[in-house]
């Protein structure tokens, strides 16, 4: 695998010198040769790429960008008002563009677009010119898809095809310091490079055509896996009554490390500023990790890969993307695995999984346990004896001196009907857990279960326009040139939580993209922010 920093640099044409006689007379229409550069997804990501690009790229070229959501593209213009240029088309920029960058959404998306630039395939038909355009995608979409896409780029001889997703979230866009994981023949791998040392800090090349894709989908699907696992294991060790800060700092300095225990442990106070200790604001959710998984199942099974555990992680996320919360555009689900402390109605978030789509920052909401209609034998047994003495279910589930058992008995002296009736009613709202965690003690006298749902963290959003490349598609727009494309949400903010957490022991260096782990040297833990410094793989808040 090849790794390239990215460097500051003044980047006057990308163009092998050889070529650059013929792009003079296609691209350029004026004797100081400007380059011309184009970027087709102005969405959370894209644009901040774009903007990046445009800032970089000499101040003579031009930058042509598109977008459905006329509000993104007009947006742009103002904030960027010399040097860039709004395409009414795709093919538009497919003439008149020697790189073309895109960042979209879907497989779909990306097959739409590149199908309206290549065809009909009579672009620049001066053959020097056609091997000088470059077409990067960003995109993260099966390697299939991609696959298809850069043969009809390549068999037309209308440019040059390259997959290159990307790890660092919205914030690491913003900033330019976004990976960059590349499948590319060698010949243009020295190109790519500089163009996306535009917008990225590293640039990792991993093999031909389709590699980048492939290597950032395993990544990915490690990274779906370990957050369930962490989460699991956390809780374990909480109800075998261990220091959550304890446990993680032994995990984190053994075999178990990984980067949801040592930068993003789901438990609160363990690493300061972390998500978790800052009542589960910032970090992503489960949308796009389900949609990242998904991907790589389906990559895996056509090439008769058999992942053991892929199906069971698909199912949990899938769950969490299917609940009501999840479907609202200013939501996003933290976590599935959760401990539910039963007498303050308490609930902690032990799962963070990652999506850069929708908001970054949420206040917590809190959601009933899907388990609370199903009854175990033993609360059948209860109600039974509450038939012969409805006042014992009441002194059961909520203790002899309590209010209910008062109302119980007040009930009772009135009938026995009411007094049965209100039994029954604070059995069914107080069943015993039965998940096989069991109960455990908790510190404050109550007794605590474990079970699995969603706990959405909601805050009020805030549309920047229409449609957008860079959000999930909810219909199909009439008359669009691009099926699927629909519109999103953009960054917002919400009021920060007060309160002080207490400093865990996450200690870890940068890591690709915020998603893997490395030797972790010793010394003093450093703070969250210290941890992900410079890496922005996790939103600031």
């Amino acid at each position: 695998m090849r790794t390239t920093t990215a460097v500051s640099m003044s980047l006057r044409r990308i163009a092998p010198v050889a070529t650059r006689q013929s792009s003079r007379r296609c691209f350029s229409s004026t004797r100081d040769l400007q380059a011309t550069w184009g970027f087709i997804g102005l969405g959370r990501m894209g644009y901040s790429m774009a903007k990046n690009l445009r800032a970089k790229i000499p101040a003579e070229d031009t930058l042509f960008v598109h977008d459905v959501n006329t509000a993104a593209t007009k947006k742009f213009l103002e904030e960027n008002p010399t040097g860039v240029r709004v395409a009414d088309h795709v093919r538009e920029i497919a003439e008149k563009a020697e790189v073309i960058v895109t960042a979209l959404p879907e497989p779909q998306h990306v097959k739409g677009v590149y199908k309206a630039m290549l065809e009909p395939p009579t672009l620049l038909t001066d053959g020097s010119v056609n091997k000088e355009r470059l077409f990067i995608d960003t995109s993260t979409i099966d390697p299939m898809t991609s696959a298809d896409v850069a043969k009809a780029a390549h068999s037309t001889g209308q440019g040059k095809f390259i997959d290159a997703p990307m790890s660092g979230g919205v914030v690491g866009a913003a900033a330019g310091t976004l990976t960059f994981m590349i499948g590319a023949a060698p010949e243009v791998v020295d190109r790519a490079t500089e163009v996306l040392s535009l917008m990225g800090r590293r640039v990792l090349h991993l093999g031909e055509q389709g590699a980048g894709l492939k290597g950032k989908l395993a990544n990915n699907y490690l990274l779906a896996l370990n957050n369930i696992a962490t989460a699991e294991a956390m809780n374990m060790g909480i109800q075998w009554g261990l220091d959550p800060k304890a446990l993680a700092g032994m995990i984190n300095i053994s075999t178990g490390k990984c980067w949801p225990s040592e930068v993003n442990n789901p438990v609160p106070g363990v690493i300061e500023g972390s998500p978790a200790s800052r009542g589960y604001e910032g970090g992503f959710g489960v949308a796009l990790a389900n949609k990242d998984l998904k991907l790589a199942l389906k990559a895996a099974a056509e090439a008769n890969v058999k992942l053991a555990l892929g199906e069971s992680a698909r199912q949990l996320y899938e769950a969490a993307e299917k609940a009501p919360d999840s479907r609202l555009s200013h939501t996003r689900v933290i976590g599935l695995l959760v401990l539910v402390r039963r007498q303050s109605h308490l609930q902690h978030l032990h799962l963070r999984t990652a999506d850069e789509r929708f908001e970054q920052v949420y206040t917590a909401s809190n959601t009933t346990p899907t388990t609370t209609a199903i009854m175990c034998g033993a609360d059948c047994f209860l109600m039974l004896l509450s038939v012969l003495f409805p006042p014992i279910g009441v002194w059961v589930k909520r203790g002899i001196c309590s209010g209910d058992s008062l109302i119980n008995i007040a009930l009772c002296c009135l009938g026995f009907l009411p007094g049965l009736l209100h039994a029954w009613y604070i059995i069914l709202q107080n069943p015993d857990p039965h998940d096989g965690y069991g109960q455990v003690p908790d510190h404050e006298g109550g007794r605590q279960g474990t079970t699995y749902y969603v706990v959405s963290h909601t805050g009020p959003a805030r549309q920047q326009g229409g449609m957008n490349y860079g959000t999930v598609p909810q219909q199909q727009p009439s008359g669009g040139q691009f099926p699927g494309q629909q519109s999103g949400v953009t960054n917002q903010n919400a009021p920060k939580k007060s309160g002080k957490s207490a400093k865990g022991p996450g200690n870890a260096p940068q890591h690709l993209g915020g998603e893997g782990s490395s030797q972790q040297p010793e010394g003093p833990p450093p703070t969250y922010a210290d941890v992900i410094k410079g890496d922005h793989k996790v939103q600031d808040p």
